[in-house]
C-alpha cells in the first residue's frame, strides 16, 4: 500500500509536470494519418503493417514472435475509436478483449510502438490474466509465474520512483510487460546499470 501511495503521488507529478495522461496512456504526438493502416481489417494484416513500420532489430524480433500467434487473424482492427468505455475514449490505441478489437489512431507519429504494443496485448492478455489479476490497480498473483511478474513490476516501480522517471509502464504490471517490449526509452532505462533491484 505504501508503494501504491507513492506511485499515486508520482502519477500526479507525471500529470502536472510532464503533461502526460495516465488513464489513456502517454500523450502522443499527432501528424498526418499514415496510409499504411488504410486497408487493415484484422490482426494478421496489422502484423504485416507492423513489419513495414519496424524501426530496428528489436521491433522485428517482437514482430517475428507475434507471427507465431495463431489467434491474431480473429482479432478485428479499426482506426475509428468508437469505444463507449470512457477510459478508452481519446486513447492513441487500445486492445479491447471484450470485443476482440485493436484500435490505433493512424495520426500517431510513433505508430510502430503503438501498433506493436496493441498487438502484444491481443496476443498475450488472455494468458497473462491466468497469472495476475488486476482490480483497481491491485495486483494479485494467481500462479508462481504471476508472483515473479508482480515482484519484477514492483522492483521497476521502486527504481523508476527513485529515478523520478515517468513511464506509461507504471500503470500496472500488464502495461509494464507490454511497454518493456515496445518502448525504446523504457528499454534503455531497464538496461541501465544504475538500478540496484
Amino acid at each position: 500500500l505504501i508503494r501504491q501511495a507513492k506511485l499515486e503521488s508520482f502519477k500526479e507529478f507525471e500529470d502536472k509536470i510532464l503533461g502526460r495522461k495516465t488513464e489513456q496512456g502517454p500523450s502522443q504526438q499527432l501528424g498526418e494519418p499514415n496510409p499504411i493502416l488504410n486497408k487493415v481489417t484484422n490482426g494478421k494484416e496489422l502484423l504485416k503493417a507492423a513489419i513495414k513500420l519496424a524501426e530496428n532489430r528489436s521491433d522485428k524480433a517482437i514482430i517475428h514472435m507475434l507471427e507465431k500467434v495463431p489467434n491474431l487473424d480473429t482479432v478485428k482492427f479499426t482506426t475509428v475509436n468508437d469505444s463507449t468505455n470512457p477510459k478508452l475514449q481519446g486513447a492513441s490505441g487500445y486492445f479491447d478483449p471484450n470485443t476482440n478489437i485493436i484500435y490505433v489512431d493512424p495520426r500517431v507519429v510513433d505508430l510502430s510502438h503503438i501498433v506493436e504494443h496493441e498487438l502484444l496485448h491481443a496476443a498475450t492478455d488472455v494468458e497473462f490474466d491466468k497469472h495476475v489479476k488486476i482490480v483497481n490497480d491491485v495486483h494479485t498473483p494467481l500462479t508462481p509465474l504471476g508472483k515473479k511478474a508482480v515482484k519484477l513490476f514492483e522492483a521497476f516501480i521502486d527504481e523508476s520512483l527513485k529515478s523520478k522517471k515517468a513511464f506509461y509502464a507504471q500503470k500496472n504490471v500488464k502495461e509494464f510487460f507490454m511497454e518493456a517490449n515496445t518502448d525504446p526509452e523504457l528499454k534503455r532505462f531497464l538496461r541501465s546499470e544504475e538500478h540496484t533491484s
